[in-house]
């Protein structure tokens, strides 16, 4: 019989989550502010802050980074060059925050049409005792007879 392959899609699949049991995994709780060890490094307390810098980082699975057993994880070559996470995020923000301006003036060319059939139907539903129009950032034309009638 051969062997059954534990393989599927789903493992197959890329997660951006990292598992908890991965140095890549970053808890809710872990921040740049996190003090691992009670004492900062002086001259004289290296061998007593390295062991615990070392626990601690043990702990929190992250020895590796320090040590040199966790390889450089592999980079998109979109970002591979740029010298600072700076560059890396205004770029993205000047890709990925365009917008469609012929869209965009299209719905507000459509919000500042006024539809008087609808109002003349909403009129008689709700019987109002005054309409205020014109109150608005955007300038629109309104047919005065109309809306007097």
């Amino acid at each position: 019989m051969a062997p059954q392959s534990n393989s599927s899609a789903s493992e197959n699949a890329v997660n951006d989550d990292p598992i908890p049991s991965s140095p890549y995994y970053l808890h809710p709780s872990d921040n740049s502010s996190l003090i691992l060890v009670p004492e900062p490094l002086t001259g004289d307390n290296f061998h007593s802050w390295f062991r615990s810098m070392d626990m601690a980082l043990t702990i929190k699975n992250k020895l590796g980074f320090v040590d040199g057993s966790i390889r450089e994880p592999e980079v998109n070559p979109s970002v591979l060059y740029k010298p600072t996470a700076y560059i890396i995020w205004k770029e993205l923000q000047e890709k990925f925050s365009q917008s469609n301006g012929p869209q965009i003036f299209q719905l507000e060319k459509d919000i500042g049409i006024v539809d008087y059939d609808m109002l003349e139907k909403t009129i008689v539903l709700f019987k109002p005792k005054f309409i205020i129009a014109g109150t608005s950032a955007y300038p629109r034309g309104f047919d005065n007879a109309r809306m007097r009638k």
